[in-house]
């Protein structure tokens, strides 16, 4: 794993001047996923919403014309985010649109998936065939009362009875993150939808961020990754065929 922390000059040579000005570079992570990207929403939700539109390619401006407030510096900061983790890949100056399901579309033969949260937005993408991949980020939070309530709704029935018990324990908010993640590869592999109560989730043996996931699905196979970057719960996930 490569998590790298930008400087202000590499900054400069990845991105366009307004998406520098507008949206500056968090961290730029090469993983076995594919290349990940975060920047900071915090500068973008003092600029005027015309400005943010002009820094989208037209068929982007086309999908978010209508957005307001939070919901369009986030949708412009994931466009930018996809943008940079395309980087050098086939396509790489094409829009980042959406398909029937809502879910982003890239020209060129990549993938991409897009996550975000009020200071961050985050793209996973990888120009590599026969798999799908997920990004979730999410807060950090120390609401106890939320986290439980939380459980309740995203634990599956094994995860809830302890029959999984690899490694030190996962916060439960990790957990949503790796399951959010793992549901958005699900999805790109199969296009079908798989309840985030009917994904469990384990640390490996061996700690860290690799972590262990069992799907009810005997044709795919899932592995993930989380990391905390920046007060924030970063996950990473791969959906493939079994050989």
């Amino acid at each position: 794993m490569r998590l790298i922390a930008m400087a202000k000059g590499q900054e400069a040579a990845l991105l366009t001047p307004a998406g520098q000005d507008f949206y500056p570079l968090a961290f730029r992570l090469e993983e076995r996923f594919g290349t990940c990207v975060g920047v900071h929403l915090t500068v973008a939700r003092s600029i005027e919403p015309a400005a943010l539109l002009r820094s989208l390619h037209r068929d982007e401006q086309a999908l978010c014309r209508s957005m307001k407030g939070a919901r369009l510096v986030e949708f412009v900061g994931g466009r930018h985010a996809s943008r940079l983790a395309r980087a050098g890949m086939p396509g790489a100056g094409s829009p980042t649109l959406a398909g029937s399901s809502g879910a982003p579309q890239v020209g060129g033969g990549a993938k991409i998936s897009i996550s975000h949260t009020q200071t961050l937005a985050v793209a996973l993408a990888s120009a590599e065939q026969g798999f799908g991949i997920g990004v979730d980020i999410e807060a950090v939070t120390t609401d106890t009362i939320g986290e439980e309530l939380l459980a309740e709704r995203i634990m599956s029935p094994a995860e809830l009875d302890g029959s999984l018990s690899n490694g030190p324990s996962i916060e439960t908010v990790q957990r949503l993150s790796i399951k959010e993640a793992v549901y958005k590869a699900a999805f790109a592999l199969t296009g079908t939808h798989l309840p985030l109560r009917q994904i469990s989730v384990e640390r490996t043996e061996r700690g860290g961020a690799q972590f262990r996931v069992l799907v009810p699905v005997a044709t795919m196979r899932v592995e993930a990754m989380s990391i905390r970057v920046e007060e924030h719960f970063l996950s990473l996930a791969r959906a493939v065929r079994p050989i």
